[in-house]
């Protein structure tokens, strides 16, 4: 429904908002249910959840880059609750990217890694999309250093819809574009990735952080999520 805030159109009960403003607000999944929006954050007329981030926005602690993106939330009070390489995590989403800021460059999804104690680590998937392409881009170090594995899908332009699904299996992880799939096995590659916790995230990192920038705006008409073998219990609504 046009009308409606996101929160009112996607069960966004298991996520949170990181915003592109001076604070880096973020917005709980409660007040995301309470329809919560804004120029950042807004259902445009297509009923899309919509996101929009200027290159002059707020970045957090560990990036030089705005973000208007969500972040799953296992437990919606706590962050430091998240999930484990091994047992199927799954993420799927269909969405357009309808405008890109001088760099030509945002990030639309991703699984980021994460130490127990809640301190920072790598992202393990990033979904970069560029006009023509969409490269999920895999991390092969769990330290963060050295190269990406890069899995390129091409033909998908500005304002294309595209299908993504996103999956870790025992160490695996599958990304999948408009049913084309390609894995590569993250823990085979480094047993590192076995001590950290994951989360996705889904909307739009702005991979450009230059006054001249202008901005991005990516949508998002479908967003799931599910989880098998989780440590602790997990509510599906």
């Amino acid at each position: 429904m046009p009308a409606a805030a996101p929160g009112k159109n996607f069960d966004l009960s298991h996520w949170k908002l990181q915003l592109p403003d001076a604070n880096t607000t973020e917005i709980s999944s409660a007040n995301l249910g309470l329809g919560y929006t804004s120029q950042y954050f807004y259902t445009d007329t297509d009923g899309a959840m919509t996101f929009w981030a200027p290159t002059t926005g707020g970045t957090t602690a560990n990036s030089s880059y705005p973000r208007s993106e969500l972040r799953e939330m296992l437990d919606p009070s706590n962050s430091k609750v998240n999930w484990g390489w091994q047992g199927t995590h799954t993420m799927k989403l269909s969405g357009k990217t309808v405008q890109l800021p001088s760099s030509g460059k945002i990030i639309v999804a991703q699984i980021h890694g994460i130490m127990d104690d809640g301190t920072n680590a790598p992202p393990l998937v990033k979904a970069v999309f560029q006009d023509g392409q969409l490269d999920m881009q895999v991390k092969q170090n769990s330290d963060g250093t050295g190269s990406d594995v890069h899995n390129y899908f091409t033909g998908i332009k500005l304002g294309d819809l595209y299908n993504m699904e996103i999956r870790v299996t025992d160490g695996v992880a599958y990304v999948t574009m408009n049913g084309d799939t390609r894995s590569v096995d993250f823990v085979g590659k480094d047993a590192g990735w076995k001590n950290l916790k994951y989360y996705f995230k889904a909307g739009n990192y702005v991979q450009d952080n230059t006054s001249t920038g202008g901005s991005a705006i990516a949508k998002l008409y479908s967003l799931s999520v599910s989880h098998s073998n989780l440590e602790h219990h997990h509510h599906h609504h």
